[in-house]
Order: structure tokens, then C-alpha cells, then sequence
């Protein structure tokens, strides 16, 4: 009969639907207005470690307890007042291993009036572990890159400290040459001190070079 026909289609539809909602990846589960379980998919059911029957029925009390439900309570009243929820939950998986998940609590409504609210869960433990993992390598990088700073920073000012130590007594040098040179005559000590001269203003540039290097990268110049 027809009857019979609409109710074969039915359930055949019902099955594919819980075969569908069994094979996603997220934990799919369904409450009622009274906050009563009328489904879940097979995700969700392993992370609880419960049997269908054990879950289907139950109100949120009788399946997580008084005590562990109350932080999520404001998301739930506020999905049954017709205001979809999305936030991540920290909790524990039936094997007692933590798990991080991106939770969804979709109104269902019926005309003006919310009659459950659908809830999607998505486990998201490995990417929050990548997510802190970043976060103390950049810091690592942070502080390698604020020593690395510092050091290059304490050596431009060794430099500088040092090329100006080193061309005070140089120009000193230059200085007394020049009045040596004026005051000897012989050729052979002539050629000897303008040597030194020469050499000594050559040196003399090279540490100019050096300080003036030195007070760039230590942000004196």
C-alpha cells in the first residue's frame, strides 16, 4: 500500500541519514527543548565512551552530571532562545586523554519558536598544540634576536671605545713627526720619518673608518 511505501521510504531515508551522520569526522548530536539527547552520531558516542541507548533519552544532567554541565549552561539557554553559540570547549575523551574542541549549537527552530538546537563538534586538540608550538618558537626567536641585537650593539661600542682610544695616541704621533721632520735636515732621516708619517696617517683612515662603522650599527650617527 501506500502507507506501507511511504513508511519503507521513510526508513530508508532515516538510514541513510544515520549512516551519513555516522561517517563524518565531527561529533554530531541533537537536544530537544527539554535539553533531552534524540540523537547522536558515532563520534560522539565514542567520545563518550557511551552506547546509543545510554545517550538517546538522557537529559544533559543524567549524561555529564550537575557539576560538569554549568559552564556550558548560558550557551545552551541562549541557543533556545533562538541565538546560535560557537566557542571552544576543553574537555576530556573517554579514554581520559584532553581534547580541544570547535563546538557549534545551532538553533532549530519551527516556525517563531526554537523546538532543540543541533550541536556540532569538531576536534581541534592538534592544531592548538601546532598554535602553542608557533608561539614558543617565536618567542625563542624573539629573544635570540634581542641577544643577537644586544651583542651586536655592545661590539659596535667596543669598537668605537677602541678606535678612539687608538687614534688619540696616533695623532700624537703625526704630531711629533711633523716636528721632527721640520727639525732634521739629513736626507736618510727625512725619508724615514716621512714614512712614518705616511704610515701613521694611513692607519689613522683605516680607524676613522672603523668608528665611523662602529657609530652606525651602535646607533651614535
Amino acid at each position: 500500500s501506500a502507507l506501507q511505501r511511504a513508511v519503507r521510504t521513510l526508513s530508508g531515508t532515516e538510514s541513510f541519514l544515520r549512516t551519513l551522520a555516522d561517517h563524518l569526522p565531527g561529533r554530531v548530536a541533537y537536544w530537544d527543548a527539554e535539553c533531552v539527547c534524540r540523537f547522536v552520531n558515532k563520534s560522539y558516542r565514542e567520545h563518550l565512551g557511551r552506547l546509543p541507548e545510554q545517550l538517546v533519552g538522557r537529559t544533559m544532567d543524567q549524561i555529564y552530571g550537575t557539576t560538569a554541565w554549568p559552564e556550558r549552561s548560558a550557551r545552551v539557554e541562549a541557543v533556545l532562545a533562538g541565538e546560535a553559540q560557537h566557542f571552544e570547549s576543553e574537555d576530556l575523551n573517554s579514554d581520559g586523554t584532553s581534547v580541544v574542541s570547535w563546538l557549534h549549537y545551532i538553533p532549530d527552530f519551527e516556525g517563531d519558536k526554537v523546538r532543540g538546537f543541533i550541536v556540532l563538534a569538531n576536534d581541534i586538540t592538534e592544531m592548538k598544540r601546532a598554535e602553542r608550538s608557533l608561539r614558543a618558537s617565536n618567542q625563542a626567536l624573539v629573544q635570540a634576536r634581542g641577544s643577537a641585537e644586544a651583542a651586536s650593539v655592545a661590539k659596535s661600542a667596543f669598537l668605537a671605545n677602541m678606535s678612539h682610544e687608538i687614534r688619540t695616541p696616533m695623532n700624537a704621533i703625526i704630531g711629533l713627526t711633523h716636528l721632527l721632520r721640520r727639525d732634521v735636515q739629513e736626507p736618510v732621516q727625512q725619508d724615514r720619518l716621512h714614512k712614518v708619517d705616511d704610515a701613521a696617517r694611513h692607519l689613522l683612515g683605516v680607524i676613522n673608518d672603523i668608528l665611523d662603522l662602529s657609530k652606525i650599527e651602535s646607533g651614535k650617527l
